[in-house]
C-alpha cells in the first residue's frame, strides 16, 4: 500500500492527538470501504482483527 498520510489522517479524522497518526488505528467496515475505493485493497475484517499504522 502506498503511503498517502493525507488520507488516512483524514479518514480517522485528523486526530488531535496523534496528528501525524503514529499510533494504530482499527479497520472497521466503513474504513475498509473508504480503503477499498481510493486503494483496491480490502482486507477480511470478519476474520481478523485489522489494524492501519502509519510509520516514518
Amino acid at each position: 500500500m502506498r503511503d498517502d498520510h493525507e488520507f488516512f489522517q483524514a479518514l480517522f479524522g485528523n486526530p488531535i492527538d496523534d496528528p501525524l497518526v503514529y499510533d494504530s488505528y482499527r479497520i472497521d467496515e466503513e474504513i475498509n470501504l473508504k480503503i477499498f475505493h481510493k486503494m483496491s485493497v480490502m482486507v477480511d475484517i470478519v476474520t481478523y482483527d485489522c489494524y492501519v499504522e502509519f510509520a516514518a
